[in-house]
């Protein structure tokens, strides 16, 4: 776009001295070509606003599954610290980091399902040899959900 844009102090230099010049088939001419020199700056701004967005999209997906891969690791944390007690209270303090985890079930799926809903919009404006990637990832994170939440209905 810059580069692009570089160019318009000379095509208005160019308009000016066209306007001057005594054979109206030049004029029409260059004001052709300055019509033409505008529309390709407004395509081009239109096409970054929407690289934008599309980078944005991207950004946010990135950032709530690393969010999510935040969130379970705290999760699994809270649990593997409490596993090594076997007294009374050690087991007391596991049941209710356990409890803690089950209760946490729903607000993993929903963020699982809010994931899958970002990357399916992300999806449409990827190319397509970055589609496996970033299903790769999202699918990473819902097994070691489904292994985690496995591990803590059995303990």
């Amino acid at each position: 776009s810059q580069g692009i844009l570089a160019y318009q102090p000379d095509i208005l230099k160019l308009t000016e001295k066209a306007t001057s010049l005594p054979e109206s088939l030049s004029k029409k001419e260059v004001q052709g070509f300055k019509s033409k020199y505008d529309t390709l700056i407004e395509t081009v701004k239109d096409r970054i606003v929407t690289c934008d967005k599309y980078v944005i999209e991207h950004e946010v997906y990135s950032e709530k599954l690393e969010q999510f891969q935040d969130w379970l690791s705290s999760l699994k944390a809270a649990v593997d610290t409490n596993i090594d007690h076997g007294d009374t209270e050690g087991l007391k303090v596991k049941q209710i980091a356990l409890s803690t985890v089950m209760s946490s079930l729903e607000e993993g799926e929903e963020k699982l399902h809010e994931l899958q809903q970002i990357l399916s919009s992300v999806l449409q404006h990827t190319e397509a040899g970055g589609h496996d990637v970033l299903k790769s990832h999202l699918s990473q994170l819902k097994d070691q959900w489904e292994n985690f939440m496995k591990l803590c209905r059995g303990a």
